[in-house]
């Protein structure tokens, strides 16, 4: 999926036209321990949902707990479910990662549609619709358990 919307923005992008500006972000310290702590605090919130939602609802419970862990990061939930492997078959923890990162990709283009310049909405669009798009149709054939 990220190949395709690399080619795909890459072959929109005019040549004639000069890059967005780049805004960094100051360097923080790496070993933060408020930033650890908060990650921490996450995954345990996250592995918690993950292990209360697999015993309620089975299957639909990681799905359900990777699309909410995907709104917001894709860190814990893949942590949480790669814990899942000796306790749920691969399958649908791959399905639950695949929801996650399409989630977390809408997302991010949601914001891109809400915030973003009108240049911004109309350069993201092909790329993020490339990757989502396809995404989506893998997303129900495997579920359809092809």
């Amino acid at each position: 999926m990220p190949a395709l919307g690399l080619s795909s923005e890459s072959g929109y992008r005019r040549q004639d036209q000069d890059p967005l500006p780049l805004h960094y972000r100051p360097a923080t310290n790496p070993v933060n321990l408020k930033e650890a702590i908060w990650f921490a605090g996450l995954f345990l919130a996250v592995k918690w949902a993950v292990n209360l939602a697999h015993a309620w609802l089975g299957n639909a419970g990681i799905a359900l707990a990777s699309a909410l862990a995907g709104l917001t990061d894709m860190d814990a939930i893949t942590i949480s479910l790669a814990d899942q492997t000796s306790r749920s078959e691969i399958r649908m923890l791959t399905i639950g990662l695949l929801i996650a990162a399409l989630v977390n990709t809408l997302v991010k283009y949601g914001l891109c549609l809400a915030l973003g310049s009108q240049d911004l909405r109309h350069s993201t669009s092909r790329a993020f619709l490339a990757v989502l798009v396809p995404g989506f149709l893998w997303l129900v054939w495997v579920w359809a358990g092809n």
